[in-house]
């Protein structure tokens, strides 16, 4: 494992850490819609880059801490749905099925605008109440996301653009967690 990979995968770790202490502790609140629907989408993501031999790492951290996360805001039972979360959900079903029907390729282009799009409740969540995202987390989420389309070499969809479209928007949420 290269060294670019190792600090890929503690600056993917941390960051679902310091959540779950600060969901546990009651001091960091996240959208369970934003959540559930990033896991699946993370899993569809990670199965696309697989299929294409692109450099799944990134996405493996990312799907197995989002598992946590979504499982602590359940158990501490940190969620609501209303109809927005509906509409976004929608639209994040009409990605899986381009990916269904489109191919691994398609899919990773599709289920990376899907991420985006089920982020839009977190987005909306920390910029009425910035106290409640984690700056660092998300800061943590960008630097390893960063450090993914880093330690790859070549410029495909499957090695760069999930990990790019990851990192700005977690430059959009840190940064609006920052006006606390």
């Amino acid at each position: 494992m290269k060294i670019i990979e190792i600090f890929t995968v503690i600056t993917g770790i941390l960051p679902y850490v310091l959540l779950v202490i600060g969901i546990t502790n009651g001091k960091v609140k996240q959208s369970f819609a934003t959540w559930m629907l990033w896991l699946v989408l993370d899993i569809i993501v990670l199965c696309g880059i697989i299929a294409q031999d692109g450099n799944s790492l990134l996405f493996f951290v990312f799907t197995l801490g989002t598992i946590v996360v979504t499982a602590v805001l359940v158990f501490k039972r940190q969620f609501s749905w209303g109809r927005f979360e509906t509409f976004v959900t929608a639209l994040v079903a009409i990605c899986i099925t381009v990916f269904l029907m489109g191919g691994p390729y398609i899919a990773t282009i599709a289920t990376t605008a899907a991420l985006n799009i089920a982020g839009i409740p977190q987005l909306i969540a920390t910029y009425k109440d910035p106290k409640t995202a984690s700056a660092k987390a998300y800061f943590l989420f960008m630097t390893s996301s960063l450090l993914s389309v880093m330690g790859t070499e070549a410029w495909t969809v499957q090695d760069k653009l999930p990990q790019m479209s990851s990192a700005i928007y977690c430059l959009i949420v840190f940064l609006l967690a920052l006006r606390k």
